[in-house]
């Protein structure tokens, strides 16, 4: 097919050949449809024109989930990536089959520009529609659609909707659209952003523009069906949150620098100074599993400790999964005000308040509520870096029955287990050890059978690893991905503990039998080789260690039998490869 003026985009153009409505610039090209009806003779002859009309849905349906249309369209019409739509260019059979079966219709696909939008949602009636649209910095076909038109015009058919939208005024009238009620709606994803993002580690959204409102009545407080809500960076009335059916429940600022300026707002600021308004919206919420609350929780004065109470306290129930990242007081109260499964598993990334003296012992009250005096620690992955640390525990109602389990890079998850996940984060390089000491002390590391660690070369010092850990007398698998050499001298230099009343000399995990190491490349680092020979002979006089296992690094076979006369069992990957060792080692 010849080109189309560049004036017209390709798209469009077929859009318009479709649907007979083509401008007058390209009218000679609808000279072609008189010889459509020969064409249309010649069709009804096929065979798979006699198919009927529910087996040609159906094979268009499949077509629509493995042909998607693309966004970039080139400036000729035979080019134009249409996807599944080209069906209704094959014959006017197709066509109107296609065109006359709305549930072809319901992915909207904004990318496309205006006229397909339009087109697509006029297409699907009243069925249900899945809405997509993500905003351009400048729009791709002379016109920018007023999206919060679209959204409050359809809401009442939207079974889910996600925007990514610029922070400014569209975010706003796209807020305000969303107060419309939203019956067969399920899910819905909501994201700004601003035209000039930070770099990747500035997480902070701090400008001129404020932060989109969503309104308190939010989807008219009647969207009974809607089981997931994800916001990223819009302010959140907690009050609109009045959905019992939700199960998944996200809301992300990024950064408490973007909630500093909120209780300036006069219509939002009572909602961010209460912390009873997060715990009435959580107890409507009796259904839910999944909730990230990240930097969401309101600013406390400086009067309140982690013993303050609110009210009310929630129970949830089937809550599996709690992520929370916030300072740290803000953490421990919502924590002391949620009753959850012990299963639940938990992470919580909080930053140290020195100004109001909320250090990390303010956590440890329900830090050692969560472990108990029967339960028993037995996997861990620890990793440390200058400024904060993370420490993920895997705690058990009774001793482990996998004692020779190898560690793997995070701990799965195990119904059984009460997992927490718990980091501190933007600490002073000279305090972060302190802290972590403060944390591990509250640990039952005596009964710690399996840990990962992994830390930045040049952490600490020997003797302080040994201070942390030396109550892991039982241990038996060490994973590690990192060759810090302070970790591993304290691996092989002797220290004075005490077993059975008696004071013994052992260098740090006495008992431990099994060594996983990851992404290690033995093969550009020989000291690493040496290294690890050295604490296998060390090692024999203590507990000779079992096994080595070799985890995506970088060996060949005559650095394996080197080991191997060290060790009865290695353990190694001959299909390894620089490439995927490069993607993925952690040294």
């Amino acid at each position: 097919m010849s080109s189309i003026p560049g004036a017209i985009n390709a798209s469009d153009y077929q859009l318009d050949e479709e649907q007979g409505t083509a401008s007058p610039q390209i009218q000679p090209h609808i000279i072609i449809s008189s010889r459509y009806s020969l064409r249309t003779r010649n069709n009804a002859l096929a065979p798979v024109n006699c198919l009927p009309t529910e087996i040609l849905v159906h094979i268009f349906s499949s077509l629509e989930e493995i042909d998607e249309p693309h966004h970039e369209c080139p400036s000729d019409t035979s080019g134009c990536p249409i996807g599944w739509i080209r069906v209704t260019h094959v014959c006017r059979q197709w066509r109107c089959i296609a065109i006359d079966h709305p549930s072809l219709w319901t992915n909207i696909l904004c990318d496309l520009g205006p006229k397909w939008t339009k087109a697509f949602l006029q297409r699907s009636q009243m069925a249900s529609i899945l809405f997509s649209y993500t905003m351009p910095n400048t729009p791709k076909y002379g016109t920018r659609m007023d999206v919060a038109s679209e959204v409050s015009n359809h809401m009442h058919h939207m079974q889910e909707l996600r925007i990514s939208i610029r922070c400014g005024q569209d975010a706003m009238q796209l807020a305000r659209s969303l107060a419309t009620s939203a019956p067969v709606l399920e899910k819905v994803w909501l994201r700004s952003y601003r035209r000039h993002p930070a770099p990747a580690l500035d997480t902070s959204m701090s400008g001129n523009e404020p932060l989109p409102l969503l309104p308190t009545n939010l989807f008219n407080r009647s969207a009974p069906r809607l089981r997931f809500l994800s916001i990223f960076s819009f302010r959140v009335p907690w009050s609109s949150l009045d959905f019992s059916s939700l199960v998944h429940l996200r809301i992300d600022i990024l950064s408490r620098a973007n909630t500093a300026g909120m209780e300036q707002t006069t219509a939002f600021g009572s909602e961010l100074r209460g912390f009873g308004s997060v715990l009435s919206a959580l107890s409507r919420m009796p259904v839910l599993e999944d909730l990230g609350l990240y930097y969401t929780l309101p600013h406390l004065s400086s009067d309140v400790t982690p013993h303050t109470k609110f009210s009310p306290h929630v129970t949830l129930s089937r809550l599996r999964k709690l992520c929370l990242v916030d300072d740290i007081v803000q953490c421990v109260v919502i924590l002391n005000h949620i009753t959850m499964p012990s299963t639940t598993r938990k992470a919580i990334k909080c930053t140290l308040d020195a100004v109001h003296g909320h250090g990390s012992e303010v956590i440890l009250p329900w830090l050692t509520s969560q472990i108990g005096m029967s339960s028993f620690l037995h996997r861990s992955e620890i990793e440390c870096w200058r400024t904060g640390f993370k420490i993920d525990i895997a705690i058990s109602n009774g001793a482990c029955t996998n004692a020779e389990q190898t560690p793997s890079r995070s701990l799965s998850p195990n119904q059984e287990d009460n997992n927490i996940h718990f980091s501190v984060v933007d600490l002073t390089t000279d305090g972060t050890y302190s802290v972590f000491q403060t944390i591990c002390q509250a640990l039952p590391l005596g009964h710690l059978d399996t840990l990962y660690i992994h830390v930045s070369p040049g952490w600490r010092n020997s003797p302080d690893w040994l201070m942390v850990l030396e109550r892991c007398k039982i241990l038996r698998c060490l994973s590690t991905g990192t060759l810090d050499s302070t970790f591993w001298t304290a691996l092989t230099s002797p220290h004075d503990i005490r077993i059975d009343g008696r004071s013994l000399t052992y260098p740090l995990f006495p008992s431990f039998t099994s060594l996983t190491l990851l992404y290690w490349n033995f093969k550009r680092d020989a000291e690493q080789l040496g290294m690890l020979l050295e604490l296998l002979r060390h090692r024999r006089g203590i507990a000779p260690l079992q096994k080595v296992d070799l985890t995506q690094c970088l060996v060949d076979s005559q650095i394996v039998e080197q080991i191997k006369s060290e060790v009865p069992d290695v353990i190694w990957d001959e299909g390894a490869s620089f490439g995927s060792f490069r993607n993925s080692r952690l040294n």
